[in-house]
């Protein structure tokens, strides 16, 4: 019998069709490999039964959290919360499909400027910016704004929605499946460099020191 804990969560709205996938590693939803094992399974449970919608809830979404938000169609989020790539701040660097995700929110100066110093937005600021759509006072609110947006297209046929998606996805994600060996091998590299470590090393200590803080 597998004692695996499961990672997220998939509620499905009766009256409409929309499906909820929640985050479930505490005390963050700090990603692993099995945390987007996870999310890989239930989307594809949610693909399968053919449900409506997809909506992501989590708190602050700093790097791995942002990625996921950009490859979302919309996103909420609610007050005193960040969001951004902040991996320049590690001594590493965004990876070229990812500055990609960012490219199709952000505008170049922006993306690229935020990029370099490794920028985590406010809400307020994301806004300000159009790295999110909205703001709620409340994950509940949240969600209904989600909700809300998608059902802007329930008179859109899905799969010529679908379709359109791809085309302005296409390049992105040719140079995703182009490049991804190229990118394991050039992160590894940077990674293991002694001075990256000391970086990441020093940023995880201020993190443990803020922690015991609160």
């Amino acid at each position: 019998m597998s004692t695996a804990i499961k990672l997220t969560t998939v509620e499905v709205n009766d009256k409409t069709g929309i499906a909820t996938l929640t985050m479930c590693r505490p005390p963050v939803n700090g990603q692993n490999l099995e945390l987007l094992l996870d999310i890989k399974s239930s989307i594809n449970e949610i693909k399968n039964n053919n449900s409506r919608g997809l909506i992501i809830t989590s708190g602050h979404a700093p790097a791995g959290g942002c990625l996921l938000a950009t490859a979302c169609e919309y996103r909420v989020m609610v007050p005193n919360c960040i969001i951004g790539l902040n991996e320049t701040q590690l001594g590493i660097i965004a990876p070229k499909w990812l500055v990609s995700g960012y490219l199709n929110i952000l505008p170049k100066r922006v993306a690229e400027r935020s990029l370099t110093q490794g920028r985590l937005f406010t809400t307020d600021e994301a806004l300000q910016e159009g790295l999110i759509d909205e703001i709620a006072n409340s994950k509940e609110e949240a969600v209904d704004k989600c909700v809300a947006f998608i059902g802007t297209f329930a008179k859109v046929n899905p799969v010529a929605r679908a379709l359109t998606k791809q085309q302005f996805r296409a390049d992105n994600l040719r140079q995703f499946h182009k490049e991804r060996e190229q990118d394991v091998d050039d992160f590894l590299s940077l990674v293991n460099r002694p001075e990256v470590q000391k970086g990441i090393a020093i940023y995880l200590e201020g993190l443990k020191k803020k922690a015991n803080k609160q």
